[in-house]
């Protein structure tokens, strides 16, 4: 859920997820293409980046996943 919580505040990279969350690319990637098939997250292509935000109108029923949105 930190990556969640990252992606809420503003839409971030691969490498910002990495550095504030210390965990290799690899990784990062696997959970971000995860949490994007699973419509949580979204993705936006700006040149050769790729930016990965928080899907508002994710449709949840009795989760926390749109608590604290205001941050």
């Amino acid at each position: 859920m930190l990556i969640v919580d990252l992606v809420k505040k503003r839409a971030r990279k691969v490498s910002d997820l990495t550095d504030r969350l210390g965990i290799g690319q690899p990784t990062i990637s696997h959970h971000l293409k995860i949490l994007k098939k699973d419509g949580i997250l979204g993705s936006k292509k700006t040149g050769r980046e790729i930016f990965y935000y928080f899907n508002k109108k994710y449709p949840c029923k009795n989760c926390k996943l749109h608590d604290d949105l205001r941050m």
